[in-house]
């Protein structure tokens, strides 16, 4: 079942640092793309309601530049298209299980409310038109919070666990089949599938890019090859993983967004090559060693950090 005056878009997990693996003259680009496929969604919209399915932002807090830059994309795009209703669902990333700490989301939901047609979902459900949109929440239960919609709904949309972890964020399949709400949308789970689960159908929309080798069965960012595969690969816009035989290493000339590797055991099990001392690499510490007593060297870290 699919709803044509709906456009959906996955978990966009802005904010977040791509970091495991990436040359230096490609480091921000992951982020770049990231950026554009997130401006793309909202700039293209043509139906009458754009839903974020959570997860706006990577962590509880981001940069002020990521928060502005997502505020005032919604701005733009809900002032260029005044007929779409934007609902952004707040998901378990964009919110803190301390009731005094405030979040990125919040600061969104400030700079966003003064347009009527972005609707920011947080706390409890809202329903707009035959549509229920249910947030995550850390203090209730999503039973509790799906309980407060009114039956018979076309569809609700959610921020689910769609495998039952023993927490109380699990898919209320059977508690919508009771209200005979027979479609559910979900964010939180990367993996974009269908199913269906106590006579409910269940689309799980995948986040808005793949983070991980397991979120990407198309390889669309993210493939695994042999060092000889990779010798005829095309791996300038990828992030490679690379299954080393014993005596292989990675080559040191590889343009591509990322590369990890895993050793391939005599016992033909794949285990991760530690990669930590390149994951925390810090340049600036570097620079202020290199640097060592001279009397300029906080004026040029300052330098770097601005430039950074």
């Amino acid at each position: 079942m699919q709803l044509k005056d709906v456009t959906v878009l996955g978990d966009p997990h802005l904010g977040r640092r791509f970091k495991t693996g990436v040359p230096l003259h490609r480091i921000g680009e992951r982020e770049k793309f990231q950026w554009q496929d997130f401006e793309t969604s909202l700039s293209s919209v043509n139906s009458p309601f754009h839903i974020n399915m959570g997860d706006l932002f990577d962590k509880r807090i981001v940069s002020p530049e990521i928060v502005l830059g997502a505020a005032q994309a919604y701005g733009q795009a809900a002032e260029n298209n005044p007929h779409t209703t934007f609902v952004v669902i707040m998901g378990n990333h964009d919110v803190s299980r301390d009731v005094d700490q405030a979040s990125s989301f919040d600061l969104f939901e400030a700079l966003v409310s003064g347009y009527r047609n972005i609707v920011v979902v947080k706390g409890t459900p809202r329903v707009l038109g035959n549509y229920g949109f249910v947030p995550y929440s850390p203090f209730r239960p999503t039973t509790e919070l799906v309980r407060d919609l009114p039956d018979g709904l076309t569809a609700v949309f959610g921020h689910w666990d769609i495998q039952d972890w023993g927490g109380d964020n699990v898919i209320p399949t059977k508690l919508l089949k009771k209200k005979k709400i027979p479609l559910a949308i979900s964010g939180h789970d990367h993996l974009a599938r269908e199913e269906k689960r106590d006579g409910v159908q269940i689309i799980v929309t995948g986040s808005m890019q793949p983070y991980t080798h397991a979120e990407d069965p198309e390889s669309e960012w993210y493939i695994t090859v042999t060092l000889e595969e990779l010798e005829t690969t095309d791996a300038l816009c990828k992030n490679v993983r690379v299954l080393l035989r014993e005596g292989e290493v990675l080559p040191d000339d590889l343009d591509c967004l990322s590369l990890t590797a895993k050793r391939i055991t005599e016992e033909n099990e794949a285990v991760e090559v530690d990669t930590s001392d390149f994951e925390n690499l810090d340049l600036s510490q570097l620079l202020a060693n290199a640097l060592g007593n001279l009397s300029c060297t906080e004026e040029l870290l300052q330098c770097y950090a601005d430039c950074t």
